[in-house]
């Protein structure tokens, strides 16, 4: 396997990963969202410090046993083990010291025990890491709250879009562009 390829899915796995220490509610109202997505936040960060540290084994925990991401170029890992290997390989491939960056844009509390995350991420070479070129993308998880947090069931990432736009009822009466 390329492992270039392995390296980008690597990038977002990381920045949702972090993700796995909110907290939900079934019924968000609006103080209540604002809460979720602070929490949101925070997990993002947490993320954000094992990325920086190059600690694939950090990224791996934030997941379900069984939990399973998708790169940007398809690659699939499967559980914890196999998603500690991916990023371990794209630390190793240069992505260690690289800079990166996550935002959630979107948190959906489907129930008491699962939530949607939707948002964007952003990677970019430093002096001291071995990457040449800056990538960019959005990111979808799915999160089920167990044992008192949030763990990641399912992380999909993409390069294809770089930002999310929001549509209305009235655009869906339009073609798209």
């Amino acid at each position: 396997m390329n492992s270039s390829l392995i390296i980008r899915g690597l990038k977002l796995s990381l920045m949702v990963s972090a993700l796995g220490f909110a907290q939900g509610r079934a019924e968000i109202s609006p103080p209540m969202q604002a809460s979720l997505e602070n929490q949101v936040g925070a997990v993002v960060t947490n993320l954000l410090d094992a990325w920086h540290r190059a600690d694939a084994r950090a990224i791996s925990e934030q997941y379900e046993p069984d939990g399973d991401f998708v790169s940007p170029l398809g690659d699939h890992a499967v559980g914890r083990r196999a998603i500690e290997a991916f990023y371990q390989g794209a630390f190793e491939a240069g992505y260690a010291q690289s800079d990166a960056t996550a935002t959630v844009l979107h948190v959906r509390d489907v129930s008491r025990e699962y939530a949607i995350i939707d948002g964007s991420w952003m990677i970019l070479p430093t002096n001291a890491s071995k990457i040449a070129q800056s990538e960019s993308g959005l990111f979808v998880a799915m999160l089920h709250q167990h044992n008192g947090r949030w763990w990641i069931v399912a992380l999909r990432e993409q390069t294809s879009a770089q930002m999310m736009r929001e549509m209305s009822p009235r655009d869906a009466d339009h073609d798209p562009p």
